[in-house]
């Protein structure tokens, strides 16, 4: 059986060279996640990975093919003409071209959110190809704050009635789509990515100052700004690394220069940042409880983290206390600097004994994973799955 998952990433990290990325790169890890998940069922021999990722050298459309573990695997990274608007037009033509011409009513298609870009070809190629749709719903763009949020919830809407399943982080979505569906559709919980490559050895460092890491978008809604506010109140025994790109990039890089415990590396390729994060002690999520983002999705890097075997400091959010990773995470409160300080002073006195939990929950996070595996599977094989 052929499997067409459909996303607006980059599947092989060679392909950043020449296709920039839609979604952030913890996006771009979580389509890989799920393409990795999916090469677990045996029922699948074929998968084509089709990105509308714009090119950097102008509209060609490059393909890669290769055979693992008997399947076949191609790569494609859908051409275009033009710039902007034009280009936006001309990637979403050829895609729909794409999908008419080369899909069929056997195919399985997943597709990662539904954005106007993705969700015009799978409207039109569905409704005279009749393959089996499953939506990958990292967002919900309908239920937030937007002008075109009403579009975005008519597209939504389309997903919602036609998709076999549905794969979602977060609880509130799911909760979403069993109200619009009924209580017997089939959804997976998917709650982020782990370190599949297992190639990221944790280094230990010796604690001088204990050495904190923030990576991904750059922005308010990441709470970045909160968790730099914070910083003065550790500077005596603790530094924060941030990598990413955002609106707040310029401000971040400006405040790194005058102070000794904000260092800002900016946008780090994937082997970049494994050796950076081996020399952290501790990962944080700072992102608000009373953002958008908090309230729909998960943030998916706190399982990346957890999966290198890395202390876990994060906001209470409730889609992380709503996980199978709620017991394995700190918490602290955004608004609470002297609170702050206590729980890292805490960290750093017990560093040993934490950093040696997490290498005995590592088994609790494969049977997780496996989990997840698992239920992608029944969800291919179109048997009833149940949220876990």
């Amino acid at each position: 059986m052929r499997l067409i998952y459909f996303t607006n990433s980059v599947f092989s990290e060679e392909r950043l060279d020449n296709r920039r990325l839609i979604v952030s790169q913890a996006g771009n890890y979580r389509s890989r996640y799920i393409v990795e998940a999916i090469k677990k069922c045996n029922i699948i021999t074929s998968i084509i990975f089709l990105s509308q990722a714009p090119g950097t050298a102008g509209g060609i459309q490059h393909q890669i093919e290769r055979t693992q573990d008997e399947i076949h695997f191609k790569e494609i990274y859908i051409g275009y003409f033009g710039k902007g608007s034009i280009q936006w037009i001309t990637s979403v033509v050829s895609t729909t071209l794409w999908f008419l011409k080369n899909s069929n009513c056997d195919d399985i298609v997943v597709v990662y959110n539904f954005l106007p870009r993705t969700a015009i070809p799978i409207i039109i190629s569905k409704i005279f190809r009749g393959y089996k749709l499953i939506v990958q719903f990292e967002e919900l763009y309908g239920n937030m704050d937007s002008p075109d949020k009403r579009l975005f919830w008519l597209l939504e809407q389309f997903s919602l009635r036609n998709a076999i399943g549905f794969i979602t982080p977060s609880h509130y979505i799911a909760d979403i789509i069993r109200e619009y569906r009924g209580y017997d559709v089939s959804v997976v919980m998917s709650y982020g990515y782990h370190n599949i490559s297992r190639s990221s050895p944790r280094v230990q460092q010796s604690l001088t100052r204990l050495q904190l890491i923030y990576s991904g978008s750059l922005d308010s809604e990441r709470g970045v700004d909160n968790l730099i506010n914070l910083l003065p109140h550790v500077k005596d025994f603790a530094d924060l690394t941030i990598t990413g790109k955002g609106p707040l990039s310029t401000l971040i890089e400006r405040l790194s220069q005058t102070n000794e415990n904000l260092h800002y590396l900016g946008y780090v390729n994937e082997n970049q940042f494994r050796d950076v994060l081996s020399k952290m002690h501790v990962c944080i999520n700072p992102t608000p409880i009373s953002s958008n983002f908090s309230k729909y999705s998960f943030p998916s890097k706190v399982v990346y983290y957890m999966s290198n075997l890395k202390i876990v400091l994060s906001t209470p959010l409730e889609v992380i206390k709503n996980s199978p990773y709620r017991d394995i995470v700190v918490y602290y409160d955004e608004n609470d600097p002297v609170g702050f300080r206590k729980i890292l002073l805490d960290i750093s006195a017990n560093l040993d004994t934490l950093t040696n939990n997490m290498q005995i929950v590592s088994s609790r996070l494969e049977i997780t994973q496996e989990g997840e595996y698992d239920q992608i599977c029944k969800l291919l094989c179109n048997r009833h799955v149940s949220v876990f």
